[in-house]
């Protein structure tokens, strides 16, 4: 993933799992376990995000949105100000 923003969220998250994991308790296995699986989710969700970017979905979306959103400003410049546009 190319984004420094988006790897630096991850590398947060991921430190936070990791010292709560280094910190567990000796005999608490189930600390450790579900770090165990939170790391496995996070680096799954960086796996489909990145074939999300990569797939081109995330640019889709974004251009999606704006489209709306242009067209939004555009309906809006046509009102006339009344309630039902008819003014």
């Amino acid at each position: 993933m190319n984004n420094p923003v988006i790897q630096e969220a991850f590398d947060a998250v991921r430190d936070k799992i990791e010292r709560v994991w280094k910190n567990s308790a000796v005999g608490d296995t189930e600390v450790r376990e579900k770090a165990y699986y939170m790391l496995h989710a996070l680096e799954d969700v960086r796996v489909q995000l990145t074939t999300f970017i990569n797939g081109g979905k995330v640019v889709a979306y974004q251009r999606s949105n704006e489209e709306e959103m242009f067209q939004r400003e555009r309906d809006m410049r046509k009102w006339d100000g009344s309630p039902d546009g008819s003014r």
